[in-house]
């Protein structure tokens, strides 16, 4: 499998970009530690380069794939159920717990994703409350920084495959192949929550009612009327009671 590079400081985001138009193989990184949030919490931010054998149109689905293979990874190292706040947040117990970014191109290699992923593993004083569940989990499971980075990257490239197998089958829209799986694995599906606009002023209030097949959130809201967004037109959360 291609190599996980160790870095210190963060991961060297522009570095991979240029390395995956240069045609490096799938599969290979970069993974650190980092403190973040005003050094108060430790994290491991791994990177990966990705070639999806995908239509470009429907690359923008990558990141909900991404978020299924870290699903399925931390589902089986922590023993315990995670599951997905919409768009694409990894969330354990209604927290936030892996976040992640994809930045696509084309290069010498054909297309290419170099996908980032932060993952807090612990707290470095008592008043912050990050969950260290997956440091719980890495300790427990004896793995090194590199063999948690190498167990998230096979995951992922598993959801990959699977994901461009699906097409295969016809469906259009990028989640077409995946949107079952997703679906179930959605936070807050049929429960009240908020719609906010990028400046944070509140849209409305409904019912959390699906996702289609372009990534697009559905909210029945409390006049009855039913509203359709991008995650680049507004963000959701679980209604504050």
């Amino acid at each position: 499998m291609a190599d996980l590079q160790e870095m210190s400081g963060g991961v060297d985001t522009a570095e991979l970009q240029n390395r995956a138009y240069q045609g490096a193989d799938e599969g290979s990184g970069a993974f650190s530690r980092v403190q973040d949030q005003g050094d108060s919490i430790e994290s491991l931010e791994v990177a990966y380069i990705l070639r999806p054998q995908v239509a470009m149109g429907y690359l923008e689905g990558l990141p909900y794939v991404v978020s299924l293979g870290i699903r399925e990874a931390l589902d089986r190292l922590c023993a315990d159920e995670m599951r997905i706040g919409w768009p694409y947040v990894v969330v354990h117990d209604t927290r936030p717990l892996v976040s992640l970014e994809t930045h696509a191109g084309y290069g010498k290699g054909g297309i290419f994703a170099v996908t980032q992923l932060t993952l807090p593993l612990k707290a470095l004083d008592e008043d912050t409350h990050a969950c260290a569940l997956l440091e719980e989990c890495r300790v427990q499971s004896d793995l090194s920084d590199r063999e948690l980075a190498a167990t998230l990257r096979d995951e992922i490239l598993s959801a990959l495959r699977g994901w461009e197998q699906g097409f295969s089958q016809g469906g259009a829209g990028p989640l077409a192949p995946v949107l079952n799986d997703y679906f179930d694995a959605l936070d807050a599906m049929g429960e009240r929550v908020e719609i906010r606009y990028p400046n944070g002023r509140l849209k409305a209030q409904g019912r959390f009612a699906g996702v289609d097949v372009w990534g697009r959130a559905s909210v029945v809201a409390d006049d009855g009327s039913e509203i359709s967004f991008s995650h680049e037109e507004a963000s959701m959360r679980r209604a504050q009671h």
